[in-house]
């Protein structure tokens, strides 16, 4: 099978799919898909009755990399920025074997949605609580450089910012290989 048809076939996942992994057997029933980009989809899925975000990608290397980071990202102490990782593993598929990530799903409106609901008031804070986190990241030998409303979710109930795509999360001195243009 071509490779852009197994990409077609991994962004229209039916609720109710499941994916069960190939060496840890964890199994996550797809409740909808939250979005496509350049290196895969992500679903929301569950898992033991608790919600989790599931990517799936052809693409091995662009899974390795995004699951070193988001098991990078705690050791940056006191930044909460990205999600937490779960797992790591592949499916074996109609369309052959898939590798995919598990992370923690991080639910809220997205920063503009929020910043409207709420007033310019909280922009001010979010953005400073932002640059705070990021100066930690920086501290720590990270850049993020996919920084864009759309990757940054504030959650609750006490307001606070996460970024929910680790694609542009990189070592400072490498290649950014994932960006918006």
């Amino acid at each position: 099978m071509m490779m852009s048809n197994i990409m077609k076939n991994l962004s229209n996942l039916q609720k109710g799919t499941i994916v069960e992994g190939k060496w840890h057997r964890n199994r996550y029933y797809i409740l909808n898909k939250l979005g496509s980009g350049a290196t895969g989809t992500v679903y929301l899925a569950a898992r033991n009755n608790r919600k989790v975000a599931l990517k799936l990608s052809e693409n091995s290397m662009s899974i390795t990399s995004e699951v070193n980071v988001l098991k990078s990202i705690p050791k940056v102490q006191g930044c909460s920025l990205g999600p937490s990782f779960i797992d790591a593993d592949d499916w074996v598929s109609a369309a052959g074997k898939i590798p995919f990530y598990v992370m923690e799903y991080i639910e809220g409106p997205d920063f503009l949605t929020f910043a409207r609901n709420k007033g310019m008031a909280w922009m001010e804070v979010l953005i400073i609580q932002l640059l705070g986190d990021l100066q930690k990241l920086h501290e720590r030998g990270w850049i993020f450089g996919d920084l864009k409303p759309e990757n940054l979710i504030v959650t609750g109930p006490s307001p606070r910012i996460r970024c929910i795509d680790v694609g542009g999360i990189t070592l400072i001195g490498r290649a950014v290989k994932e960006y918006t243009e």
